[in-house]
């Protein structure tokens, strides 16, 4: 997969991760197995209805509404822990994967070792927001190669997610743009966008595995500091960079395993740039939460650079370029930061969200 990443303005266009959202979505049309006919088939159960609406009030209510989530989870606990060196010292039995019900927590994924009748039991902990908010994301992206669409309708789409308030539904790429209308219905004429759906829900899994495997790093190797406050956030950050650069390793050996798995190496700086533009610093959102992970910015420069340091090390490998050049200008974006202060950058971004309106994006 060769990507193309962008600069706009005071923020990054890569693309991202993503779940099929609120649109009317036969089980034919996406294959079947996959992580696309599970999502679609958790979408396809709310028809005709506003899909955030009904899927957070089933979460409140039962925990069937969450299972497809879930499958993916354990699919991608399942794919990383096969290639983690856990698997010498550990069994699946003692891992748990649990996805909470928090419609206010746009992003959460966090992992804790707790001990039930003598024995180690390791959590695994994310929320069905995430899968949305990361589809929603991702789906944009891959939208945005359709006719009318652009990187810089893509750019506006989540400067608008950053504006919207804390604990309210982020309107789905597929009405913010017109494709479909707000009951779900197709609107006549558009291009076909199922493909933008299938790649996003793809990249969906690569996302929710390189999670996976960062945790797994976390709970092979819990971090211990008897230091200064100083000392400890110097050793954290360090342990967050190994952490990312463990994961990306975990991609890179299901990629050698399935070639056709959809394990995308630069799937991780994708993440972490538009979480960065869509949440962090912004007046309007809560910081992300999950255990002690550093900002989104931070995180974009571990990621990137252990893909770069994997690149440096396979030049050979039919990706190896695409995926340095995208690593490169992830870099010089966390420079851009540094220089201007995390403070300012994003305060920068927020006046830009500021101009975005729900009509600016709609473009059918």
């Amino acid at each position: 997969m060769s990507c193309r990443p962008e600069k706009l303005q005071v923020a990054v266009s890569y693309g991202l991760p993503a779940v099929a959202l609120a649109v009317v979505l036969s089980l034919s049309s996406c294959e079947a197995g996959g992580p696309a006919s599970s999502i679609a088939g958790f979408v396809s159960a709310c028809p005709q209805r506003n899909w955030e609406a009904c899927r957070r009030r089933d979460n409140s209510l039962d925990r069937a509404s969450i299972e497809s989530f879930q499958r993916m989870l354990d699919r991608a606990f399942d794919d990383a822990y096969s290639v983690s060196s856990l698997r010498k010292s550990t069994t699946k039995e003692q891992f748990e994967r649990l996805i909470v019900r928090d419609p206010t927590t746009a992003f959460l994924f966090d992992s804790t070792t707790s001990f039930r009748t003598g024995k180690a039991i390791r959590t695994i902990r994310t929320s069905s927001e995430t899968f949305a908010t990361i589809s929603k994301i991702t789906i944009a992206r891959h939208l945005a190669r359709l006719p009318r669409f652009s990187d810089s309708w893509l750019a506006k789409y989540l400067l608008f997610i950053r504006k919207t308030p804390d604990g309210t539904v982020i309107i789905d790429p597929l009405r913010a743009s017109g494709l479909v209308s707000r009951e779900g219905k197709a609107t006549p004429g558009v291009p076909d966008f199922t493909p933008a759906i299938r790649e996003g829900i793809e990249d969906t899994h690569a996302v929710i595995t390189f999670m996976v495997g960062h945790e797994l790093y976390h709970l092979e190797r819990p971090l211990v500091c008897a230091g200064s406050a100083e000392q400890c956030n110097a050793l954290r950050r360090e342990d967050e960079a190994n952490a990312d650069g463990y994961s990306v390793q975990i991609l890179h050996s299901l990629e050698l395993k399935d070639p056709s798995g959809g394990y995308r190496l630069a799937i991780p700086a994708y993440v972490f740039s538009q979480l960065m533009l869509t949440m962090e610093g912004s007046t309007g959102r809560s910081p992300i939460v999950g255990g002690q992970h550093p900002p989104n910015h931070e995180r974009l420069r571990s990621a990137a650079l252990a893909i770069r340091a994997w690149c440096d090390s396979n030049p050979s490998d039919a990706s190896s370029a695409a995926d340095r050049d995208l690593a490169d200008s992830a870099l010089k974006i966390v420079a851009d930061i540094d220089r201007e202060t995390p403070s300012k950058y994003f305060s920068a971004v927020d006046a830009e969200a500021s101009a975005v309106t729900l009509a600016s994006l709609k473009i059918y």
